[in-house]
Order: structure tokens, then sequence, then C-alpha cells
């Protein structure tokens, strides 16, 4: 009797324990997952406290950058442009995600070869420093240049012109670029071969010159008189000029309707 007892008690014994393992498994499994959630949770905060710890140092080809992107913005210069600090720069460092750079002071009568500028550093909404640095700029661009000779009042044919890349602010004139087109407009003085164009060269081609004849018209209520005449000053639609009426040589002023023709208003 006390050896069926026993038998019982170890056959009731068996199921029971591999019940607890298999009870015990999962609830094994679910604190393992929730420490390893808890591991990794830590770990994304450290990452993150990482990246809000980074520094950055500001380098003087990056103050360049920064300030050439700056007056770019400001005054759109035609050309490939770019400035420059003239004296040494300290290395600022600052917060890598929380930074950022301001102008405060232009020069005021645009971009040109040397020039002040003030500029401000802020990271994490406090101010770095302030600086007032000299700058030095260049704009390059496609010019035309002679390559011989041109007279007064001539046209520009582009076998008399090259074209080359010049720094522009190097020169104290407003040059020409070679996108613009030079077909309505002529010399104002001779050129020189070997030189730059620039504005103070040229001039609109007249519609009229001087010393030309032309027809005269005149009109007075019903009455319409044309004559001949021949300009005493030159000039484009629209312009008054002077005319000498060649029938009767007296001096009028008229307006210029076209290429061979002025109107005279009484």
């Amino acid at each position: 009797m006390m050896t069926t007892k026993i038998i019982g008690l170890i056959a009731v014994a068996i199921p029971l324990f591999a019940n607890l393992d298999d009870l015990l498994e999962p609830v094994s499994d679910e604190n393992h997952h929730r420490w390893s959630q808890s591991l990794s949770s830590a770990d994304t905060k450290l990452k993150k406290q990482s990246v809000f710890d980074q520094k950055h140092s500001l380098s003087e080809d990056e103050i360049n950058q920064l300030l050439t992107k700056a007056l770019e913005d400001k005054f759109s210069p035609m050309g490939i442009f770019s400035a420059m600090i003239t004296q040494a720069w300290k290395t600022v460092t600052v917060r890598a995600d929380d930074w950022r750079f301001k102008m405060l002071q232009y020069p005021p009568g645009g971009i040109q070869s040397y020039f002040n500028v003030r500029f401000r550093i802020l990271s994490e909404g406090q101010i770095v420093g302030t600086w007032t640095f000299p700058v030095a700029c260049q704009l390059w661009q496609n010019v035309y240049k002679t390559t011989q000779s041109i007279p007064r009042e001539s046209s520009l044919p582009l076998n008399s012109l090259e074209r080359q890349s010049v720094n522009i602010l190097k020169i104290n004139q407003k040059m020409i670029p070679e996108s613009f087109s030079l077909s309505s407009y002529e010399t104002q003085k001779p050129l020189p071969a070997g030189k730059f164009l620039a504005w103070s060269d040229l001039q609109k081609k007249p519609l009229i010159r001087e010393g030309k004849v032309i027809d005269v018209y005149a009109k007075s209520g019903l009455m319409s008189i044309r004559a001949k005449g021949r300009s005493i000053e030159k000039g484009n639609m629209g312009d008054l000029i002077l005319v000498r009426n060649i029938s009767s040589n007296k001096y009028i002023q008229a307006e210029i309707i076209d290429e061979n023709s002025v109107k005279v208003y009484f």
C-alpha cells in the first residue's frame, strides 16, 4: 500500500515539474525582453545626449564661405564671386546642432575689392562673439577685349574682339559681360588694341546721324508740308534734334520718327 502511494506521488510530481518549467520559460523570455528594451532605451538616450553634446569648430575657410554666401545673397553679383578675411582667424567652438552666423554690417557702396564687414556668431541662443574684419573680394567675369584698334563711331564686329576672364573688381570701370549683345552699340571714342570693353567706351547707335539728308514733315490743321532737311544733330527714336531746311536754310527742331524722317510740331 505504501509503495503504491509513493509511485502515485512520483507520477503526479513529474508533470507538475514539467508544467513549472513550461510556465517559467515565457516569464523568463519576457523579463529578458524588458531588460533588453531598457538597455536599448538607455543606449538611445546616451546617443542623443552624445549628439547634443557634440562640438563644432568654425575654421577660417568656413567663415570665408559664410561671408561669400551672405554677400552673394545681399548683392547678387554676376560671375564667380569669393570673399576672404585678411586677418588671422582664431577657431571658435560652438554646439554642432545649434549655432548660426549673422551679418551685422555690409559695405555701404556695394561689393569692392576691399572693405570691412561685421558679423556675429551665436550658439544655443547666446552670443559667442562679434567680429569686424577687413575682407578682400574677387569677382571673375568673361568680358570683351579688343584685338585691334577700333575708330570712333564704329560697330564692333566679333573678329575685332576676344573674350577673357578677369577679376572686374581690380578694374576701375564697369565692364561689359560677354553675354551682352553689342549689335545696337558703337564706339564713342577710338579704342586701342588690348583694351577691356567698358560701358563708357560705347554709345547707342543713333537712328539719324549728323549731316544726314532727311524728310521733314509738318502739319497744322488740314495743312501738311513735306520738305528736305539736313540733320545738325544725331539722335534716336523720339529725340528732338536740330534740322536745317535745305530750301529755306532755316533751322527748326523736329522729332525723329524713323531712320529717314522727322516731324515738326507747330
